[in-house]
Formats: structure tokens, C-alpha cells, sequence
């Protein structure tokens, strides 16, 4: 697998919630995704410059969130842990633009 595959596989999903709706709606210039957890922040960063060719990436903050513990008929089992990365870019018009072209499902 050369450099570019593995960045194209950084990115997993968009993460829509409400603490997201509101981090955009502040400057417009924030993005949350979903993304490998073996991804570093460098990986990250050059991945959505990558996949979106006209967006420029400011900061990107990191957080891994674990798995909750469920109750099944067969005992208890845990959801999968996974990583959250908070995307700060430069211009948030061709965040829009980006996003609009996109055919994000969730």
C-alpha cells in the first residue's frame, strides 16, 4: 500500500451530533470526522488535504473515544472504540462548497 491509499483510508465518516452543529455554527470553519485510530494528527491533516484538493487545514485536535459496555442477552459486549478528529480550516466558504459536493450518509 503506497502513501496515498493509506491516506485515502484515514478517513472513515463525518461525525453529526449536536455538540458539531453547534462548533460550526460559531465560525463555520470546523469539521468533525471520524478516522483510523492509528492515524496521527500529520496523517490526518494531510488526508483531508488529500481528499478535499481546495481546502487548507489550520489545526487538527484529536480525541479517542471508548467503547460503551452493553447489556445483551448473552452477557455484556462493548462497542468498538474509535478516534474523533475536531478539523479547523482556513475558509469556511469552500467548507461549504466541499460539503455540498459530497454524499455524506450517517
Amino acid at each position: 500500500m503506497n502513501r496515498n491509499e493509506y491516506l485515502y483510508d484515514v478517513i472513515r465518516t463525518s461525525h453529526i451530533s449536536d455538540k458539531v452543529f453547534r462548533l460550526s455554527q460559531i465560525d463555520g470553519t470546523m469539521m468533525v470526522l471520524k478516522v483510523s485510530p492509528k492515524a496521527s494528527k500529520k496523517d490526518i491533516k494531510a488526508a483531508v488535504e488529500l481528499t478535499f484538493k481546495d481546502l487548507e487545514v489550520v489545526s487538527v485536535n484529536t480525541s479517542n473515544v471508548l467503547g460503551k459496555s452493553r447489556r445483551t442477552r448473552y452477557g455484556i459486549a462493548k462497542t468498538q472504540c474509535w478516534k474523533k478528529a475536531y478539523i479547523k480550516l482556513k475558509d469556511s466558504e469552500k467548507l461549504n462548497e466541499a460539503v455540498k459536493n459530497l454524499n455524506l450518509e450517517n
